[in-house]
């Protein structure tokens, strides 16, 4: 019995190979073959796939009514078992022109469904074109076998293409939704396009593009415009939100083929790109910039480093010394400058710099203001602005922008000195990032004596678009390097604050910073001003007892006083670390003792070296503490007449009144 199922088990086996290998032939046979049909509407396509790669090659005649904007509209059922992660390749291919569709996994439910993509053909044309169809698939395993079916409702139908005006419009796109399956090792692509003619012959094309993406976790998402088959803008995206990006690209006369393509770089979810939207209008050269820009930078698709003469701004009006006063009115057009364009004001020896954000990029116009110290009339002030762009834009100047002239404020002692740095003004913003505001001023101080007492008021209101106080606030204001203030608040909306400070005669370059955390709504800065006046005269040649905020000329008593107490404090270390060493000794002497054997003759022997062991501790004991006292006095008195002299060079420098820059150190 044992022989007899043996036999059975191993002709069952031949038998099913023999069966297999016929399939597998009848298989490749069949899908290598060509079919050629002749027919007015579209035949149905059958094609049998398994594990072996094999490539189905189907040819057909139709009546073709083509334009140069052409759909081609594919249903098809899927049934049996699925294909590998490649899915189902479909080519369709008419006069050198190739239509590509791939039939995801997610597809291959034995249900109906339909794919479109656009095309291009070169002329219009009405009669029979032949047209091939290609099917490539196969499965995962080798038992595996499925089959997709091409119906006759698949179409090839001729579109209107869209007319471009200088009113936005709606461009029909194919298709309007995309879903796929990310790769975990891959970037997967999927595009859509539309195709529209530029028969007014505009020079730019304003392009808003919205979409829902899916939720998804990727690497990296991008989408890339691409038109007439070139990459004019590239731009990346959020998963889980409506997404929606404006971009301007140049463009050709006539008709022009647009695709955006899609990019998920590894991803293993199920990846829904719907209500896809597409809005677009022409622009000319001179309709795109406002009709009050002063000047403007043209950037596409390069590194930019321009630079603006600003100088015409200039008044006809100077002052020996004055303040300059540039304010830059600004806005950008088309592709945005990640992560920022970078600026420099320059006037003179004088430079500011800073960066316009991608917020401040899109919004309406912007402005940046700035005040500098000059003594020359004639030089050039100048705006330069650098970046890499990805795609086409415009950085414009307007003409509202303007340069100021003003003397220099000066202060006497007995005079009130007020100055008004801003009105009101208003800036965004955010609920997750500080916002630092700063503003400068300058004065001069000529004084009877080289210094002189002065009370400083400085105030403000700040509040949110609400109308509400600010939830935290930092205040800085400086005088060269002398902080004046230095505050914290929390919701206060008026802030007034009180100081006396000594002043020298001097040119002060006034820094005021307000730094803004966690207020996520637009804020409102007005009335920033501050004030100095006469508080209480000071003795020439005479140092305050407070001179705490004095740089060059402390009180010598309080130095000496600081030194001694110094002093003290290293003696009695000293005095202890001797006291310390001299114990060690006295153990280390106990410990070491000279070992005498040998009677009388082994004393002579010993003698030598016990006297040297005395002489050495007698020697250190006698002059180490004098001598490290004498060193500390010496030190002392050399500080002394060093403070001396600095105290007589300064009050020499302060009794003449000079110019020691405009804040410049």
């Amino acid at each position: 019995m044992a022989i007899n199922s043996r036999r059975i088990y191993l002709i069952t086996l031949v038998v099913s190979l023999i069966l297999l290998n016929c399939h597998n032939s009848f298989s490749q046979t069949e899908m290598n073959k060509q079919k050629h049909f002749s027919s007015s509407i579209f035949p149905e396509i059958i094609h049998n796939y398994g594990y072996s790669t094999a490539k189905y090659i189907f040819r057909v005649e139709l009546n073709l009514d083509l334009d140069f904007s052409n759909i081609l509209e594919m249903h098809f059922l899927v049934s049996g078992d699925k294909t590998n992660a490649d899915g189902i390749k479909i080519t369709f291919i008419i006069d050198q022109i190739e239509v590509y569709f791939t039939v995801e996994k997610l597809f291959q439910d034995n249900s109906n469904h339909n794919l479109t993509q656009l095309f291009s053909f070169p002329e219009v044309f009405t009669g029979k074109k032949n047209i091939t169809v290609t099917c490539e698939a196969r499965t995962s395993y080798y038992h595996e076998v499925g089959t997709i079916h091409i119906t006759s409702q698949t179409a090839i139908k001729k579109i209107q293409s869209q007319t471009l005006t200088d009113a936005p419009s709606s461009l029909p796109l194919f298709p309007d939704w995309i879903k796929f399956k990310g790769s975990s090792v891959n970037t997967i692509t999927k595009s859509v396009s539309t195709i529209f003619n530029n028969s007014l012959n505009f020079d730019k094309l304003n392009l808003t593009l919205s979409f829902l993406a899916s939720d998804f976790s990727a690497l990296n998402q991008h989408l890339e415009i691409e038109i007439n088959y070139q990459i004019v803008n590239s731009q990346e995206f959020q998963e889980d939100e409506h997404v929606s990006e404006s971009f301007l690209s140049e463009i050709n006369s006539g008709i022009n083929l647009l695709t955006i393509h899609f990019s998920v770089e590894m991803c293993i979810d199920e990846i829904l790109f719907s209500l896809i939207h597409l809005a677009a209008n022409g622009i000319n050269n001179q309709d795109i910039l406002p009709n009050n820009a002063y000047e403007w930078y043209e950037w596409n698709n390069n590194e930019f480093d321009h630079t603006f003469d600003l100088s015409a701004l200039k008044p006809q009006v100077s002052y020996p010394e004055q303040i300059v006063e540039i304010r830059v009115n600004y806005g950008c057009i088309g592709a945005v400058i990640l992560p920022s364009i970078r600026y420099d004001i320059i006037a003179e020896f004088n430079r500011k710099s800073g960066e316009i954000g991608e917020r401040n990029q899109i919004n309406s116009s912007q402005t940046i203001t700035t005040k500098f110290m000059t003594k020359d009339n004639d030089e050039s002030i100048t705006f330069r602005i650098q970046g890499s762009a990805t795609g086409l834009g415009y950085f414009y100047i307007l003409n509202t922008s303007f340069i100021t002239f003003e003397a220099l404020p000066e202060l006497q002692e007995h005079e009130t000195l007020e100055r008004t740095v801003i009105d009101t003004v208003s800036h965004p913003a955010s609920p997750f990032f500080s916002l630092d505001l700063t503003y400068t001023d300058f004065f001069r101080t000529t004084l009877d004596n080289y210094h002189h007492l002065f009370n400083i008021s400085f105030s403000f209101s700040l509040t949110n678009v609400f109308g509400n106080a600010i939830r935290e606030l930092h205040v800085l204001m400086k005088f060269d390097l002398i902080t004046i203030f230095d505050e914290q608040f929390s919701y206060e909306e008026n802030i007034d604050l009180q100081k006396q400070q000594t002043l020298y005669s001097n040119v002060y370059d006034v820094y005021i910073s307000l730094t803004l955390y966690r207020d996520g709504d637009e804020i409102t800065l007005t009335n920033l001003k501050y004030s100095l006046f006469s508080s209480s005269n000071i003795t020439n040649n005479a140092t305050p007892e407070n001179t705490s905020s004095d740089p060059v000329a402390p009180s010598k008593f309080i130095m000496l006083i600081e030194y001694g107490g110094m002093l003290s404090f290293f003696i009695v270390m000293l005095a202890q670390h001797l006291l310390k060493r001299s114990k060690e000794r006295t153990d280390t002497g106990e410990a070491n003792q000279v070992e005498v054997r040998g009677g009388v003759i082994g004393r002579l022997i010993a003698f030598p070296k016990i006297l040297w062991l005395k002489v050495k501790e007698t020697t250190l004991r006698l002059y180490l503490l004098p001598v490290s006292i004498v060193f500390f006095l010496g030190k002392a008195t050399a500080l002394y007449k060093i403070i001396s002299e600095l105290n007589t060079l300064a009050t020499n420098h302060f009794l003449q009144p000079q110019r020691v820059g405009p804040g410049i150190w």
